[in-house]
């Protein structure tokens, strides 16, 4: 008995200091079982989706670079043919995208309940160019931004993005924000909906 009592006089006391030493913004993203498919459900997403994304948005980081872009109207079945276009163009000015870089699509407003948004299709670039119309130079620089690598159709971004929007709420009590980047992991046109990877990256207001 007196041996039992003596462990847990050892385990418990470490137990909460070990909980202790967890910043309290990274204890907010853990959330049990139950509670994370409740919550997954009312997101529309999948639970595995939520646990990752929760946990993104407890260390959010900064993201910067330049790129060189081209503004477009229209949805996310728009993207493949506007990014078709772009590509022709930034071919037909000799540019040089940064090597290794992924293409961007960088959402400049909420695209959610609207069936047209303003958006721009890019590369990466390694340093400021000066490109002609309709081609602009863009500036990316978040200081504080969650990062999430979604698998699937680029109509479930809208519902990924709430997610992240709502985590961020609960968890740091903070708010995201527009323009949104999206980093086209594979190429759009090459690949079929279910397959497409993008990396979104949410800045933190």
């Amino acid at each position: 008995m007196k041996r039992t009592q003596f462990l847990k006089s050892i385990i418990l006391p470490a137990s909460l200091l070990a909980l202790s030493a967890i910043p309290a913004f990274a204890q907010g993203a853990m959330m049990k079982p139950q509670e994370l498919e409740a919550r997954a459900r009312e997101l529309k997403v999948e639970p595995a989706e939520l646990k990752v994304i929760r946990a993104a948005a407890a260390k959010p980081g900064a993201f910067n670079g330049w790129g060189v872009v081209q503004e477009f109207t229209g949805n996310f079945e728009s993207v493949a043919k506007n990014y078709d276009e772009f590509s022709r163009e930034f071919r037909d000015q000799k540019l040089q995208a940064k090597a290794g870089e992924p293409a961007l699509l960088i959402l400049l407003e909420d695209p959610t309940g609207k069936s047209e948004f303003r958006y721009l299709v890019g590369y990466t670039v390694g340093a400021k160019l000066e490109p002609k119309a309709p081609l602009q130079p863009r500036q990316i620089e978040h200081r504080d931004a969650v990062r999430y690598t979604h698998v699937g159709p680029y109509d479930r971004l809208e519902n990924i993005h709430g997610a992240v929007k709502a985590s961020v709420r609960e968890i740091r009590q903070k708010e995201t924000e527009f323009p949104v980047v999206l980093r086209l992991l594979n190429d759009p046109r090459k690949v079929g909906p279910a397959e497409r990877k993008t990396e979104m990256i949410v800045p933190v207001s």
